[in-house]
């Protein structure tokens, strides 16, 4: 978030919509009988999607017990 001078949750909303579109390119994949991906890959993508919501969860409560936070 230093780098584009933005907060830890608006620089962690970016990484977690390309993942969101990436899982969500999977599921239409899987409609129009396109699905090509492994299991590695498909383990990947939800296991960063499931640790950027852990992450937002955390940062989201620090917020709340410490609100005077600077970027």
């Amino acid at each position: 978030g230093r780098i584009r001078n933005v907060s830890p949750e608006e620089a962690l909303k970016g990484m977690t919509i390309k993942h969101t579109i990436c899982i969500n390119d999977m599921i239409e994949d899987i409609k129009y009988n396109r699905f090509n991906r492994d299991i590695p890959y498909i383990k990947e993508k939800i296991g960063d999607e499931i640790n950027y919501l852990i992450l937002l969860e955390a940062l989201l409560t620090e917020r709340i017990k410490n609100p005077i936070i600077c970027l």
